[in-house]
């Protein structure tokens, strides 16, 4: 069963069409549910319903280009990408000289965040101001920003 209606797909797709401008990378890390009871391994309890829900989106336009890894499978993958718990998805573009890193469901309002960072992410330029964009030249180390939000 989908997890978007028929009607939120049309509004999403709609959305992406206007607004995308170049392609958008996501890879998602996820791992496969176990038929058994593994001990000392922690099922993931949002990882179907991330996968499903970014396989959607994808789906919804043909400039959203998905990738989904296994964390335990693709150790390697998930080791590049510095991940090391899910569902974590990673966004990035030509655009960016960094990724945008989502660890969990982008459920609620962190949706419409999600939507937006693929919209963001395929835009040549920030949008931000020069005196902006000159503070941050102006940095002499990577900067690390973590934005943690709650179930909407």
């Amino acid at each position: 069963m989908p997890m978007l209606t028929e009607d939120q797909r049309a509004q999403i797709k709609e959305h992406l069409e206007q607004r995308l401008v170049d392609p958008v990378e996501i890879v998602h890390f996820t791992q496969a549910e176990s038929p058994l009871i593994v001990p000392g391994r922690h099922e993931c309890q949002y990882c179907k319903e991330t996968r499903e829900l970014l396989a959607e989106v994808s789906e919804l336009s043909d400039k959203i280009r998905l990738t989904v890894y296994d964390l335990v499978r693709d150790r390697e993958q998930a080791e590049r990408y510095g991940v090391d718990s899910v569902p974590a998805t990673i966004f990035s573009s030509q655009h960016t000289k960094g990724v945008v890193r989502y660890f969990g469901v982008p459920s609620g309002y962190e949706f419409a965040a999600v939507l937006e960072d693929l919209v963001d992410l395929s835009t040549p330029g920030s949008g931000l101001s020069a005196d902006t964009l000159a503070k941050l030249g102006a940095l002499t180390q990577d900067v690390h920003i973590q934005v943690f939000v709650t179930p909407t």
